[in-house]
């Protein structure tokens, strides 16, 4: 999970979206990371992930700082897009994935975004 910094905005409009997503799939890609269920908001974004031999560290510090320089020279703007570095739990067990699937999935029905979160555009649901 990465926020926005102050919780800003880092997602203002489809494109923005659009452009996280193509580099997540590439960073995907070229560390071996599986992703099993995504969900980006206005201001954060979740990822629950399975890294293969390469450490995550190395595709999350690829896939921010892309998104955020792209981000800020789309926009015009100077400055951290990101409140420090992501969070990443460890998910040891199937109870807890499970459970942490069912929180990215409905983290826009819970912010009142939408009733169901298969209408939500910007998810894995």
């Amino acid at each position: 999970m990465s926020r926005g910094n102050n919780k800003d905005c880092i997602f203002t409009d489809d494109r923005d979206h659009e452009h996280f997503l193509e580099l997540l799939e590439d960073a995907l890609a070229r560390f071996s990371v599986h992703c099993h269920v995504f969900c980006l908001l206005w201001n954060h974004y979740h990822l629950l992930v399975t890294p293969d031999e390469i450490p995550l560290w190395r595709m999350m510090q690829q896939l921010n700082s892309g998104y955020c320089q792209w981000f800020d020279r789309r926009h015009d703007r100077v400055g951290h897009v990101l409140q420090g570095r992501y969070k990443g739990p460890l998910v040891d067990n199937a109870g807890y994935f499970l459970n942490a699937a069912r929180y990215i999935v409905l983290n826009p029905v819970e912010a009142k975004l939408v009733e169901h979160p298969i209408d939500w555009n910007w998810s894995s649901y």
